[in-house]
């Protein structure tokens, strides 16, 4: 895929490891942030949140060429809109969060500083189909309920 902002841009996510995360063996934040690098996972770590946005603590990049969400709008400003644009520059302040607080559901929560913020807890299925954008694959059978 091409870097133009005219193309939706495949991005590689952060993951980070709390101790309250479950351990990778268990951990549905663990599969998504494997299968959305490309990488493994270790069993035992703990796998808190997979983190997708401009946050310096746990930037995005690009799959296509490694440069950071927040790099790759700053050189492309055009593809935030002229409102945006106006209240942030081309500094976008964005992080959205997926994190699974027990096996049964998965909270997926985002914010905009000074803009809105949002939490919405979903159930697993609905989770997982959401992010199978994120990652490229599908999580779910297209015949579940």
């Amino acid at each position: 895929m091409e870097d133009s902002p005219c193309n939706l841009q495949r991005l590689h996510c952060s993951v980070k490891n709390y101790d309250w995360g479950l351990p990778g063996r268990v951990s549905e934040v663990a599969r998504l942030h494997a299968l959305n690098s490309a990488s493994g996972f270790n069993a035992e770590d703990p796998y808190a949140e997979l983190w997708i946005g401009t946050h310096d603590s746990g930037p995005s990049f690009l799959a296509s060429n490694g440069v950071s969400l927040k790099s790759w709008i700053s050189d492309n400003p055009d593809v935030l809109g002229e409102q945006v644009l106006l209240k942030w520059g081309s500094d976008l302040p964005f992080l959205f969060k997926v994190y699974l607080t027990d096996p049964s559901f998965i909270i997926v929560s985002g914010c905009v500083t000074g803009c809105f913020r949002f939490g919405k807890r979903l159930n697993l299925f609905s989770a997982l189909r959401l992010l199978g954008a994120v990652c490229g694959k599908g999580f779910v059978n297209s015949g579940s309920p």
